[in-house]
């Protein structure tokens, strides 16, 4: 599925249930779904090995993916419609 297919997809699927949800602009290749938690609307569900690779694919080598990832994605706090990333098994092995 092409990225823009994900997001067209993942936004048709929130229109009702959560309107407000943030996308990360840039990342529509890493989307992997929607998630929610207890008393939260559900978001976008991001795969962290995905995002880095595409910060890699925009000239960073992975050292500097990395750092970019923690403390410019995974540092910000923009509330409750802000999207999960997801570390998936694959990633753990």
């Amino acid at each position: 599925m092409k990225p823009e297919e994900k997001r067209q997809l993942v936004e048709k699927a929130l229109k009702s249930e959560n309107p407000d949800a943030l996308y990360m602009d840039g990342h529509d290749i890493a989307i992997i779904g929607i998630a929610q938690k207890s008393q939260h609307p559900p978001v976008v569900a991001y795969s962290e090995a995905q995002i880095i690779d595409n910060l890699m694919s925009w000239g960073m080598c992975h050292e500097e993916a990395t750092e970019y990832y923690y403390f410019n994605i995974v540092g910000a706090w923009l509330g409750p419609e802000m999207p999960i990333i997801v570390t998936e098994l694959s990633s753990l092995l």
